[in-house]
């Protein structure tokens, strides 16, 4: 699965010029981020280079937003979402990022509990 940086490379905020994918999973600015989802999902083996620990759990994201809220994608699926939006912050530099408000992570969940099935027509 593709996921952030965008293309062309960018600069991140670290400094690192060109920042590809690898260098987001030793990033120091995102190490604190990555080690509190790498904690949630738990222990990731066999990974096939250059298989990436955040590839190995996005394709294991549950099929339905009902997956999100049982065991421990309670507390993977918010960790996931800091950590996509902070590559996402970092791979743009700060005079043309454009920040959105964005539900906090941690309510990402509650906006699935609370949606009803449509009625039977």
């Amino acid at each position: 699965m593709h996921w952030l940086p965008l293309y062309p490379l960018q600069d991140c905020r670290c400094g690192a010029t060109a920042a590809t994918r690898e260098h987001y999973t030793t990033c120091s600015l995102l190490q604190h981020l990555l080690k509190n989802l790498l904690e949630a999902f738990g222990p990731i083996t066999n990974l096939v280079s250059p298989q990436q620990p955040l590839d190995h759990i996005l394709n294991r994201l549950p099929r339905s937003e009902v997956g999100l809220t049982l065991g421990k994608w309670q507390s993977t699926w918010p960790a996931l979402l800091h950590v996509l939006r902070e590559i996402d912050r970092l791979s743009h530099h700060a005079d043309t990022y454009n920040y959105v408000e964005e539900p906090a992570p941690e309510e990402a969940l509650q906006a699935t509990t609370s949606i009803s099935s449509p009625p039977n027509i």
